[in-house]
């Protein structure tokens, strides 16, 4: 009876792992909370962690050149060349975009550390096709974070399309980190590096 079981496990077992994996597989793809899920226990394991010293930024890129123009939740806009003598933290993201939800919760948390903080002026700029899409996501996940939307072409390369992008600006307007892809910026390296630009 035992050996029956058996062959019925190694003719059968088979098809359940295939059919679990394929489900699993589906689910990722499919469902964006399970992708961005799954992206946040990647930013967990330190692979994904943000840094300012990066060798790849431009230096010579300042925030002026950067030729946008920001609208916060109550209408009021200012551009990018306006903010001066602020270290300035820019965020693109979308709802829609499962490695941006991925990298919220770092965010949030980065966020907290400045938030009343004059030195640190941040703007995360929705790529939403409607501001209402983006401030509903943040008051469903209970995320305090200033969102904006931007109008105009961001000049000079800083910004290409690519969701999430973030750039960090000192306090002269100088560009000295730029990201694309999610990131882990709740990091005590991370932190330290943006305080030092104080």
């Amino acid at each position: 009876m035992m050996d029956a079981n058996r062959g019925g496990w190694k003719k059968h077992g088979g098809k359940v792992i295939n059919i679990s994996l394929v489900t699993l597989l589906f689910i990722l793809i499919f469902v964006p909370d399970a992708k961005s899920w799954m992206m946040r226990q990647l930013i967990r394991t330190g692979i994904f962690n943000a840094r300012v010293d990066k060798p790849d930024v431009n230096t010579n890129k300042h925030i002026s050149e950067l030729g946008l123009t920001f609208r916060d939740s109550a209408g009021r806009e200012f551009s990018a060349s306006s903010i001066k003598g602020k270290i300035v933290f820019i965020n693109f993201w979308a709802t829609w975009c499962p490695p941006c939800r991925a990298e919220m919760p770092s965010l949030d948390k980065l966020y907290k550390e400045f938030q009343n903080d004059r030195d640190f002026v941040f703007l995360f700029v929705s790529e939403d096709e409607e501001p209402a899409q983006a401030i509903e996501y943040m008051r469903v996940h209970k995320y305090n974070l200033p969102t904006y939307s931007a109008s105009g072409v961001a000049q000079g390369n800083f910004y290409s399309g690519t969701l999430p992008t973030t750039l960090l600006f000192d306090k002269s307007g100088k560009l000295v980190h730029k990201q694309e892809g999610m990131a882990n910026y709740n990091t005590r390296k991370f932190i330290a590096s943006m305080r030092a630009l104080q």
